[in-house]
């Protein structure tokens, strides 16, 4: 074997080198990030599960034509308010919020009843309540009062 070919061996050599060292990192940060992606899903499954809500009291005033809706969370999971829907008739609403009286409370805690109330100019056919994990109760039963 003469020098050249040493020579492109060693250079060979060295190129793989660089090849793993540039692989190497790369497949590590994916691998990381696949890991840390499964375990957030594991997190958010084990929430979903943990996640429970009863509509105590659906009631609509003809007299002021509002809607209250009094959900209890019966999970062990702490909701967010900001992040709990409530449909009426199918549609999206933007209701005022109170967590156990106080409409300053963002996080609804498990045992603790959220009073939605918005104004509606007729009488709700449906309503819907669905937390951030995507679990909902609903009713057609709403409790008209003058």
């Amino acid at each position: 074997m003469g020098f050249s070919t040493n020579g492109a061996a060693a250079i060979l050599f060295v190129a793989a080198f660089m090849v793993v060292g540039v692989v190497v990192p790369a497949a590590q940060a994916g691998f990381e990030d696949i890991s840390d992606s499964m375990g957030a899903h594991e997190n958010r499954a084990l929430a979903t599960g943990n996640t429970d809500i009863t509509l105590d009291d659906v009631t609509y005033n003809n007299t002021s034509d509002e809607l209250t809706v009094r959900v209890a969370n019966t999970g062990t999971t702490s909701l967010h308010v900001n992040d709990t829907d409530l449909l009426v008739d199918g549609v999206f609403t933007n209701p005022g919020t109170a967590v156990e009286g106080a409409s300053a409370r963002t996080v609804w805690a498990p045992g603790e009843n959220l009073t939605l109330t918005l104004s509606l100019a007729n009488e709700p056919a449906r309503v819907v309540v669905v937390t951030e994990y995507a679990v909902s109760e609903g009713t057609n039963d709403v409790t008209v009062v003058s």
